[in-house]
């Protein structure tokens, strides 16, 4: 996926400790007989204009980025 983002730049951010953290946690979770729910483990994207704590909100462009510190409503039940 790098590779093709370098050329593209389709994600403008992506923390991958993260996301092989939480990989992690998903197959162990998967292991025990725990699993989250139907989307447990499937990695999805966000845009850039749905505030998610963690990450910018660009809105497109670089002048409009303002730091999020909680999740909106969406994204809190797609993290459940």
């Amino acid at each position: 996926m790098n590779e093709q983002n370098k050329k593209s730049s389709i994600v403008t951010q992506m923390n991958v400790e993260q996301l092989r953290s939480q990989a992690a946690q998903s197959t162990k979770r998967y292991q025990d007989g725990n699993i989250m729910g139907v989307l447990d483990g499937v990695p999805i994207l966000v845009k850039d204009d749905i505030p998610t704590a963690g990450y910018m909100v660009t809105r497109g462009t670089s002048f409009l980025a303002d730091s999020v510190e909680n999740d909106i409503f969406p994204i809190v039940k797609l993290k459940q």
